[in-house]
C-alpha cells in the first residue's frame, strides 16, 4: 500500500518557533565567527580592484560547484531512502538542505539528522536515521581513506611526527578504515550481534531496532560509496580554486594532499559548526604551514570556504523551511 508523506506531524506554531530558533541561531554564530576573526590583518592585495578583477572567477566557480555538492549528497539520502519513501530528487535536495540549516545550528550536527528526519514521517523515522547513518559512512570512508593516502604519501607529512608514528598513525588508519568498510556492508549484522549484548539491548529496543530486518544491497551501497567520492572530488576543487583565489604558492600536488589531510582530520573530529570555523582554522594552519603559506592566507581561505559550503546551504536551507512544497507531487510512503 502507499501512502502520501505529509508533515502533518509539524504544526505551523511550532514551524514558525523552529524558523525564529533557526534564525537567532544563524545569527549568533554568524557573530561569534567573524567576532573570531577580527584579528586577522587582511592584506590589501586581495581587496584591490585588479586582484579582484583577475581572480573573482575561482569564487564563482567555487560557488557553482556548491550545487554539485548538495546535488551528489541528495542522490545518497535518495538512494538511502528508496526503500521504504519514494521521493522526487527535489525533495531529496530539500531534505539536505534543511539538515544543513538545523546541522549548522545545532552541537555536533545532530540536528542533520533531525532536518532530514522531518522529510519522512513518524512511522519511518528509524528507517530514517539508518539511512542517515549510511550516508554518513560512506562519505566518512573516503574521507578517511583519501586522506591515509595523501598523508603516507607525501614525505612533507613527516614532520608532524617522528617516521614510527607516521607508519603507525598510517596502518592503523588503514586498519580503521577496513573496519568502517565492513560495517558499512553488515550494517544489519552489527545491529544484530549488538543487540544481543544486554546493555545495548535495552537502547536498541527502544529506538525499535529490534524491527530492523530491511537492510540496503551491497549493489546500492556501492554506488553510494562511488557518489560519495564524487561529492569528495567537488569538494576538494572548492578548496583548490580558493586557495587560488588567495595565491597558494604551492604546487597542485601538495594543494590535493593538504586538502586530503584536512579532510582525514576534519572527518576524524567531527567539529561542531559553532566551533567549525576556529577549529577549521587551527587544522589548517598546522598543514598548509608545512608548504610555507601565511596565516592570514590559511583563515581568510578557510573562513571563505566556511561561508559557501556551511552558512550559504543553511540559509538555503531556511529558506527551504520557509517556502510551502506540495509534498504529494514529490514523495510518497511504501509500507
Amino acid at each position: 500500500m502507499i501512502r502520501q508523506a505529509t508533515y502533518s506531524h509539524i504544526k505551523i506554531p511550532v514551524k514558525g518557533l523552529l524558523s525564529l530558533g533557526i534564525v537567532a541561531g544563524l545569527f549568533y554564530i554568524i557573530h561569534k565567527e567573524v567576532r573570531s576573526l577580527s584579528d586577522i590583518s587582511i592584506d590589501p592585495i586581495f581587496l584591490t580592484k585588479d586582484h579582484v578583477i583577475n581572480h573573482v572567477h575561482f569564487l564563482v566557480f567555487c560557488l557553482g560547484l556548491l550545487i554539485a555538492n548538495v546535488y551528489c549528497e541528495a542522490i545518497k539520502w535518495k538512494m538511502a531512502t528508496q526503500y521504504f519513501i519514494q521521493q522526487s530528487i527535489t525533495k531529496s535536495i530539500r531534505a539536505v538542505l534543511f539538515g544543513n540549516t538545523l546541522g549548522f545550528v545545532t552541537p555536533s550536527k545532530v540536528g542533520e539528522y533531525a532536518g532530514r528526519l522531518l522529510h519522512t514521517t513518524k512511522q519511518k523515522s528509524l528507517k530514517g536515521l539508518l539511512a542517515n547513518l549510511y550516508c554518513s559512512l560512506s562519505q566518512n570512508i573516503v574521507n578517511i581513506l583519501v586522506g591515509l593516502l595523501a598523508f603516507g604519501l607525501n614525505p612533507n607529512f613527516n614532520s608532524l611526527v617522528n617516521r614510527y608514528l607516521t607508519s603507525s598513525f598510517f596502518t592503523l588508519g588503514i586498519v580503521f578504515t577496513l573496519i568502517l568498510v565492513l560495517v558499512y556492508f553488515n550494517l544489519e549484522v552489527v545491529i544484530e550481534k549488538a543487540s544481543k549484548v544486554e546493555i545495548l539491548k535495552k537502547r536498541l529496543d527502544a529506538l525499535g531496532f529490534e524491527q530492523f530486518d530491511e537492510a540496503i544491497d551491497r549493489q546500492t551501497l556501492t554506488q553510494m560509496l562511488a557518489w560519495s567520492f564524487l561529492r569528495y572530488v567537488v569538494y576538494a576543487a572548492q578548496y583548490i580554486l580558493v586557495c587560488h583565489y588567495f595565491d597558494f604558492d604551492t604546487s597542485l600536488l601538495n594543494m590535493l594532499s593538504g586538502v586530503s589531510f584536512i579532510f582525514l582530520i576534519q572527518s576524524a573530529l567531527i567539529l561542531p559548526p559553532v566551533l567549525g570555523l576556529l577549529a577549521r582554522g587551527e587544522i589548517a594552519i598546522v598543514v598548509w604551514s608545512l608548504f610555507a603559506i601565511s596565516t592570514d592566507q590559511i583563515l581568510l581561505s578557510t573562513f571563505s570556504l566556511w561561508i559557501i559550503n556551511i552558512l550559504v546551504p543553511a540559509v538555503i536551507g531556511l529558506i527551504v523551511l520557509l517556502v510551502p512544497v506540495d509534498e504529494k507531487k514529490t514523495s510518497s510512503e511504501i509500507s
